[in-house]
């Protein structure tokens, strides 16, 4: 009986040091994709900064919005960081830089007047279908590293 109640500890102790193992891997897993996301984003803020991407503290709250902070496996797939659409279905783009360039080039075309507000401008050229799109943007609490120009000068993004 003595020696059941060994085993029976033993074992106790071994089944909480796999549910340990496997938490700690989890949360690893975790930490590493949250590493990873915000290290995108800080790559795609830097990327929209050096191509000169106006507005990019408001452009970076529309790419979080429409990725989910950059966890909607259906955008990123697609590698499209800002929900472009056509007739088709949503756009795919080769990468997610090619992203960006497209939404440079469509802020290009319809963002001509550099004294219009860029959220009055979202609302003007109905960017989004959602009503409450642009209050949503602004609730957005964005690290600060984004709210300030050029905040990685000298970074350059990884591929």
């Amino acid at each position: 009986m003595h020696q059941n109640k060994k085993f029976t500890l033993l074992f106790q102790y071994l089944c909480l040091g796999l549910v340990l193992l496997y938490c700690t891997q989890v949360k690893a897993s975790v930490l590493t994709q949250s590493i990873g996301r915000t290290s995108l984003l800080d790559s795609v803020f830097v990327y929209m900064e050096k191509i000169g991407v106006k507005h990019s503290d408001i452009v970076i709250r529309q790419v979080i919005v429409e990725t989910g902070w950059l966890k909607s496996n259906f955008l990123m797939n697609k590698n499209n960081l800002f929900g472009f659409q056509n007739r088709s279905g949503y756009l795919n783009f080769p990468n997610w830089k090619s992203s960006v360039d497209f939404y440079k080039n469509w802020q290009s075309r319809y963002y001509l007047d550099n004294s219009e507000d860029y959220y009055d401008f979202l609302l003007r050229v109905k960017y989004a279908s959602a009503k409450k799109y642009v209050e949503y943007l602004k609730k957005i609490d964005i690290p600060e590293k984004y709210a300030h120009p050029n905040p990685f000068v000298n970074y350059t993004p990884p591929d």
